[in-house]
């Protein structure tokens, strides 16, 4: 609920923003303002759009799959408003990247299956590999600079563990 009120409420921001841009010196119609706000506040269908986009589909890295989903949803969704001539429009942006599956388990000293996720655009292993592990956190341009040529051959962990 709490979601959907400050959603609301910045919808209604933003349209009030867009009907009173400073540089203007014409009045001011509060009727018109007042009225953008209604429909803002009473029936924007914002929320449940962006809940589907946002809940439903996902996060949307570029060419990704879920990212393609989003834009047929969106093609749909406005084709079915009445809107003309929607069509993606290209780029050449690369490979796309996804996560299918990652799974990372310790085995010296005891057995554990640890929580992990890969940084976008690791390439795949062609199955389990077996490597020391080195936590080296990479957050600067420096830090690079610093790990150069120490890292070959090992499984890297760009940030410490964490308890979980």
């Amino acid at each position: 609920m709490a979601k959907t009120m400050n959603l609301r409420w910045t919808t209604a921001l933003v349209c009030g923003c867009l009907a009173l841009p400073a540089w203007s010196r014409e009045p001011v119609d509060l009727d018109a303002i007042s009225r953008i706000t209604d429909e803002a506040m009473n029936r924007s269908e914002l929320p449940q759009l962006a809940a589907y986009l946002c809940d439903r589909i996902g996060g949307r890295m570029t060419n990704s799959p879920q990212m393609r989903e989003a834009e047929r949803w969106t093609q749909q969704t406005f084709q079915s408003w009445g809107l003309s001539n929607v069509h993606a429009d290209g780029f050449d942006f690369g490979r796309g990247w996804t996560i299918e599956e990652a799974s990372v388990r310790m085995l010296t000293p005891r057995s554990q299956v640890l929580r992990s996720i890969p940084v976008a655009w690791t390439p795949s292993t062609n199955g389990a590999i077996r490597a020391s592990i080195v936590v080296a956190p990479l957050q600067k341009q420096e830090d690079f600079a610093r790990w150069q040529g120490k890292l070959r051959g090992k499984i890297v962990l760009v940030s410490k563990p964490t308890p979980g």
